[in-house]
């Protein structure tokens, strides 16, 4: 079992219907100035230090963008909680974004397929060693859950209630109010890798001949 690296990482919140045409500064600096109230002691120039615009979405309204915001954890803490967050009058809808990539050939977490080391695709939806374009479809069984013996199995590795994606995004996500989560890599097989909160040494030592 081998540590091969240490990261880092804030959380994201995804913001629904915002008017378009702010750049991202004005955004952030509109943001905290039209919620002041909220941000009470904060100093908006270290809000706009700490917070930045990774992504922007078409809405269904032409007129209006979603955006995906990374702060830190005190000031993301602020704006999920917030229930009457508004932004040129109008209620904005805010919650957590966690993006966790699932491999398509694989089915591991981490990574997508154009990086995948592993030889042998696995099916989604079966488990089975074939894409899932062959799979007949009469058995669905999760081939993560499998692996590390979690029920209930009966659904595809994409299943966004599957125990194992859970599990894995309890572990990448950021809980509020807490400070940076520190991650190491794990590597115990080729292909195969887990990112665990360093600390977690009974989760350290569970991953020996595992692969998630």
């Amino acid at each position: 079992m081998e540590i091969r690296e240490t990261m880092k990482i804030d959380p994201m919140v995804y913001i629904t219907g915002i008017d378009k045409g702010y750049e991202d500064e004005e955004f952030i600096t509109e943001l905290v100035l039209q919620n002041e109230r909220y941000f009470e002691g904060m100093n908006i120039e270290d809000i706009k230090r700490k917070t930045k615009i990774i992504s922007r979405r078409q809405c269904r309204n032409e007129q209006k963008e979603n955006i995906i915001l990374q702060t830190t954890p005190d000031i993301f803490r602020i704006i999920i909680k917030t229930e009457d967050l508004r932004f040129n009058v109008m209620k904005l809808y805010a919650e957590e974004y966690s993006q966790l990539a699932i491999c398509f050939k694989c089915c591991g977490y981490g990574h997508v397929t154009k990086y995948c080391t592993v030889t042998k695709s696995t099916c989604y939806v079966c488990g089975g060693e074939h894409d899932e374009s062959q799979c007949s479809g009469q058995e669905v069984e999760c081939t993560n859950c499998k692996r590390l013996k979690l029920e209930p199995r009966k659904h595809s590795a994409r299943d966004p209630n599957c125990p194992a994606y859970r599990r894995r995004l309890e572990v990448a996500r950021r809980a509020p109010g807490r400070e940076k989560i520190n991650f190491i890599s794990i590597y115990d097989e080729p292909g195969g890798r887990r990112n665990i909160r360093l600390g977690d040494k009974d989760e350290i030592a569970g991953l020996e001949g595992k692969r998630l």
